[in-house]
């Protein structure tokens, strides 16, 4: 009887622990199919992106545009797009989410202006442990950057005409590469657009 009772005490086990194990399998797959689950939702805002932006003509409704659609898609608390000015040698933005004030920087200065001149992605996930961050525009508005990722804007040409930049994701987490990807894309979209609507406003003023 106790050899009985024995065996039936290690079959539980052995049913327990192959319960636990069949848990571990499921949770593992399940994460992957979440993983798709939230890239293909990406990936269908990027294509709404690209269609949004693609009707609007007019330069600063189309910067607005740009900034609420990037934060939207890269769970980013703000948006900051620099248009390069190449006879002035300045970046400026009239975007800084949250903010009216414009922004106006050196060309060749801080985290955009390296970016436009070296055409790389720049993921900076402590601002302020960054000799090229730039505290003052900090000072000025009041707000705090953390994680800064930023993105050189290239336009057919193969010609840099800004810098499209997204600072502190929502959920507190840096910034990671499927997200430089995604701004990757981004950027080059927005490149088009921008000339498109400098192109515009120029003959609608002339």
């Amino acid at each position: 009887g106790s050899c009985h009772c024995l065996r039936r005490r290690r079959s539980g086990r052995g049913h327990s622990s192959r319960t636990v194990l069949m848990k571990k399998k499921l949770t593992k797959r399940a994460a992957p199919v979440q993983h798709n689950d939230a890239r293909i939702r990406k990936l269908e805002l990027l294509l709404e992106f690209g269609k949004r932006i693609s009707t609007q003509h007019s330069l600063d409704p189309l910067l607005d545009l740009l900034a609420k659609e990037a934060k939207a898609i890269l769970e980013a608390d703000r948006c900051t797009i620099f248009v390069l000015d190449r006879t002035k040698k300045i970046l400026w933005s009239k975007i800084a989410q949250g903010e009216s004030a414009t922004i106006t920087i050196p060309w060749d200065k801080g985290i955009a202006g390296e970016c436009v001149q070296t055409r790389r992605i720049l993921n900076i996930r402590d601002a302020y442990k960054d000799s090229r961050f730039n505290p003052q525009v900090d000072k000025q508005t009041g707000y705090h950057s953390q994680s800064i990722l930023t993105a050189p804007m290239i336009n057919m040409r193969s010609q840099a005409v800004g810098a499209f930049q997204v600072l502190n994701k929502t959920t507190g987490t840096p910034f990671e590469t499927e997200d430089e990807e995604i701004l990757s894309i981004l950027a080059s979209q927005a490149a088009v657009g921008i000339e498109n609507a400098q192109l515009y406003d120029q003959v609608r003023k002339a």
